[in-house]
């Protein structure tokens, strides 16, 4: 009996910001956090399947108040109906936002469920409170998904943005499905100007230049697993390998009557292990963006049978792209969080429709579509005989059904791919006064 070992391994946020002395630091405190991921999920009855839990610390021995911003990261959404009118998909905010405030007491620790904002925080379902809860889940079939990210400073009681590099956070992900969880410290940036409590000078404004507030990298570098059916070990054993990465630019609008979200392209220079360099791989990014390298766009590199080693490298840029983005794009600093994802292969891939190295409930609907095209007769699928038909009897039935080692928890691991950075660039984040 082969045993089977959860990981609960901490993710890493991209973002460093050089002090003025030019030491690096990750994570750490500031008077400016950045959670980059955010993720609350449902599935077809309502039942959580996902929820991010925020943790908030003041480490100094006086109270300060904290402005917060919930941000939707995914677009809007029209609003989907059948051809006699009756509506399948309700219309979805999307790029909008949310504001609160809390205080923290000297030395003080809190956290919050982004589903509930209980017992210390804001709830991020503030951002999307229709029926049924979020919106459909892109990578499980009947499942809902609302995630995002969020912006947290110290200010006055004003509600002006000031000098308080006490600050830290970080965030851990539950999936409830996997009986797995994944965590990242938020990205800090310090205050440059000024003493502890005193405003800063541009109110409405954070101004990461070096002078007002740390910059941010010009260029983000990520070490990745090939993306596929990978042999990790070098033998006949293969790993189905993905990354599911997450980036956003860092400069922001939150103004009511702002600029919009912010647009920029993603380049990707990617090199393997034999130092052979590809190019081409590109994502647009508006206001965040969070994809499996699997999907993304050609020439993907990412890919096993594309980039040819099992592992790679990548320098991640974001620059202005009318072509591929449009004339509103931008060269902007971005940050991220990316997670390794390593699915355990299945008994010869039996069940295994989306090729994700597991039999699970995603493959349901496929094999309910294969038996509805089988029966006595051969299928007139002829991707069905392959995967489902267990007793190879040349058609798809209960028979097969019963066979297939269909898994309720997924045999899958989550690890981190550790990101660094390089270089220097502004950004500008921009909010409304008063709050």
């Amino acid at each position: 009996m082969v045993r089977r070992t959860k990981f609960i391994v901490r993710a890493t946020v991209l973002l460093v910001s050089l002090i003025a002395l030019g030491a690096e630091a990750l994570g750490g405190s500031g008077s400016l956090l950045i959670f980059a991921d955010v993720e609350i999920g449902w599935d077809s009855t309502g039942a959580v399947t996902r929820d991010t839990i925020i943790n908030l610390s003041n480490g100094f021995f006086e109270e300060v108040n904290v402005k917060m911003y919930l941000v939707n990261g995914d677009p809007p959404l029209d609003a989907v109906r059948d051809p006699s009118g009756v509506l399948i998909e309700r219309a979805h905010r999307g790029w909008n936002h949310t504001g609160c405030q809390i205080d923290l007491s000297p030395y003080q620790a809190t956290y919050w469920s982004a589903l509930t904002g209980l017992p210390g925080g804001c709830p991020f379902t503030a951002l999307d409170s229709g029926r049924p809860p979020g919106r459909p889940d892109p990578e499980h079939p009947g499942g809902r998904l609302l995630r995002g990210f969020l912006y947290v400073w110290a200010v006055d009681n004003t509600s002006r943005e000031i000098n308080w590099n006490y600050l830290r956070g970080d965030a851990t992900v539950f999936d409830f499905i996997d009986g797995a969880a994944w965590g990242y410290e938020a990205a800090a940036f310090r205050a440059l100007t000024g003493s502890r409590g005193q405003p800063l000078p541009d109110p409405g404004t954070l101004n990461l230049d070096g002078v007002e507030y740390e910059k941010a990298f010009s260029t983000l570098l990520m070490n990745f697993s090939a993306v596929g059916e990978v042999p990790l070990f070098g033998d006949h054993r293969l790993f189905h390998v993905d990354t599911d990465l997450t980036l956003l630019p860092v400069s922001q609008d939150f103004r009511q009557d702002g600029d919009g979200p912010v647009i920029t392209k993603a380049r990707f220079d990617i090199v393997n292990m034999n130092e052979d360099g590809r190019s081409g791989t590109v994502r647009c990014i508006t206001c965040w963006d969070q994809t499996l390298l699997s999907r993304y766009d050609g020439p993907n590199h990412f890919l096993f049978e594309n980039l040819h080693t099992e592992i790679g490298s990548a320098r991640i840029h974001g620059i202005a792209s009318s072509v591929v983005c449009g004339p509103d794009s931008r060269d902007e600093a971005l940050l991220g969080v990316a997670v390794r994802i390593i699915s355990f292969p299945s008994a010869g891939g039996l069940g295994d429709w989306t090729g994700d190295g597991i039999a699970d409930l995603n493959d349901h609907a496929a094999f309910a579509a294969c038996l509805a095209e089988s029966g006595p007769e051969a299928s007139s699928y002829d991707g069905c005989r392959p995967v489902f038909d267990s007793d190879e009897d040349g058609d798809i039935d209960l028979h097969d059904y019963r066979a297939i080692p269909f898994a309720v928890q997924i045999d899958r691991s989550y690890s981190a791919v550790n990101l660094v950075g390089e270089g220097t660039q502004t950004a500008v984040i921009r909010y409304d006064l008063p709050f």
